[in-house]
C-alpha cells in the first residue's frame, strides 16, 4: 500500500495519514504507521452537486494509539479507487497500520 500509485492525491502520496486527535486519551502526537485500525468511513460525493465538500474521494480512518483516538484522511483523485481501497482498509480493521501499510495492491493496476 505505501508506494501504489493509485495512493496518492493530486500527484502527492496520502500514505500513511496525518492523525488528528479525537480527544479521547492523552493526545500522544503520533506520527506514521503506529496504532491499531478500528474503523473505516467511504466517502465518494457527487462532483456536479454544488454543496458537496472538496475533494469528493475519501476515506476516513479511527485508530488507537496508546490507548488514545485518531482520526486520518485518504484523499483519492478517483472514485474507483477511493472505494476499493476503502474497502480493503474496511476488511483489514483490528490490524497494526505497519501491517496494513505493507498489503500488496498490486491487483488494483
Amino acid at each position: 500500500m505505501r508506494k501504489h500509485p493509485l495512493m496518492a492525491y493530486r500527484g502527492q502520496k496520502n500514505w500513511p495519514p496525518v492523525w488528528l486527535w479525537t480527544g479521547r486519551g492523552e493526545n500522544k502526537h503520533p506520527h506514521g504507521e503506529v496504532g491499531v485500525l478500528k474503523e473505516v468511513h467511504i466517502v465518494v460525493a457527487d462532483p456536479l452537486a454544488p454543496a458537496n465538500p472538496r475533494p469528493y474521494y475519501r476515506v476516513y480512518l479511527f485508530m488507537d494509539y496508546r490507548k488514545s483516538s485518531y482520526v486520518g484522511c485518504l484523499l483519492f483523485d478517483d472514485a474507483s479507487a477511493c472505494r476499493q481501497i476503502g474497502e480493503i482498509l474496511k476488511n483489514n480493521c483490528g490490524k497494526s497500520l505497519e501491517e496494513i501499510g505493507a498489503i500488496d495492491l498490486s491487483q488494483l493496476l
